[in-house]
């Protein structure tokens, strides 16, 4: 869907109608009467404690999870290439559903275990920077690599 500044769709500078609006709560305080103002019938409602809790318990158990932030994301392909300690890396990776598919990499870089048995650690791995340390945590990083630490590897996952 497309993005927009809100501040393109409000035709008044809200900052001069005497709201402070360099907050949130400022924006809410504007938006709210705003609303209000044009349309009379509507009341604005406060959450009941109830309601926090059904709130709370809904995030938790659903608007939190790996699953609904990433499952449902579009494929994607992320390549990038980098000069490391132990030589020049380039790695090529398939994202599907927030997880590495395919993963990729070569280089002039020395290593004493083949780069595909490395890369096969990751199948199914969510591409986050937390999910690839812990992967990462696990290998032995200088026999696939040599002169490379983790943390180098690690930021050749993200931009």
């Amino acid at each position: 869907s497309r993005v927009t500044n809100i501040s393109e769709h409000i035709s008044a500078d809200i900052s001069s109608i005497g709201h402070k609006v360099n907050d949130i709560a400022g924006f809410r305080e504007y938006l709210q009467e705003f609303i209000c103002s044009r349309y009379p019938n509507i009341k604005p409602y406060s959450y009941t404690e109830e309601d926090l809790a059904a709130i709370g318990k809904l995030r938790d158990e659903k608007y939190i999870t790996q699953e609904w932030n990433f499952g449902t994301s579009p494929k994607y392909s992320f390549k990038k290439v980098s000069k490391l300690t132990g030589g020049i890396v380039e790695l090529y990776m398939t994202v599907e559903k927030g997880a590495i598919r395919d993963l990729e990499i070569m280089g002039d870089y020395f290593f004493t275990l083949p780069t595909k048995e490395f890369c096969s650690k990751f199948a199914g791995v969510q591409h986050t920077p937390e999910k690839i340390r812990e992967t990462l945590e696990k290998i032995e990083v200088p026999l696939y690599f040599s002169n490379t630490t983790g943390e180098e590897l690690l930021s050749m996952f993200f931009e």
